[in-house]
C-alpha cells in the first residue's frame, strides 16, 4: 500500500475570503496555495499543522457549506492505488482519476456510509 497520511481535508464554504479570514484570526492559519478555477475557488491552509482545503464552488454546490466534502489520503501513485483498489471491489467517480490543480492527481469514491474519500498525489 501506498498511503503516506493526510493529504487535507475539503470542507464546502459560501464566501472564501470570509472564512480564509476567520481561520487566520481563530487559529492563525496559514495561506499556503490559492486557486480560482472556472467552476470553484480554493483556499489550501495550514491549521497548526492540520491542512484544510476551503472549496468555494461558483454555481451550484455539490454539498451543502459547512460540511467536511471530503477526507483526503495522500498516495505515492494515485493510478496505480485506483487499480489496487477496483481489484477490491472499489467504485471511483467516473471522472477518476484526473489531473486538478496544475499537476496534481486525484481520484474520489465513496466510504461503505457515503463519506467521500479522495486519493491525492501531488504535482512531481
Amino acid at each position: 500500500m501506498a498511503i503516506k497520511g493526510l493529504a487535507h481535508i475539503g470542507v464546502m464554504v459560501t464566501d472564501l475570503p470570509r472564512s480564509v479570514a476567520f481561520y487566520q484570526k481563530t487559529f492563525a492559519a496559514q495561506v499556503l496555495e490559492q486557486y480560482d478555477k472556472p467552476h470553484v475557488a480554493i483556499a489550501l491552509l495550514d491549521v497548526a499543522g492540520v491542512p484544510i482545503e476551503l472549496l468555494q464552488f461558483k454555481n451550484a454546490a455539490p454539498r451543502p457549506a459547512g460540511v467536511v466534502d471530503h477526507v483526503s489520503l495522500l498516495a505515492d501513485d494515485v493510478r496505480a492505488e485506483v487499480t489496487r483498489l477496483q481489484s477490491l471491489g472499489v467504485t471511483f467517480e467516473p471522472d477518476s482519476p484526473r489531473e486538478v490543480l496544475d499537476g496534481c492527481v486525484a481520484a474520489f469514491f465513496s466510504g461503505p456510509d457515503g463519506e467521500r474519500i479522495e486519493l491525492f498525489q501531488p504535482r512531481q
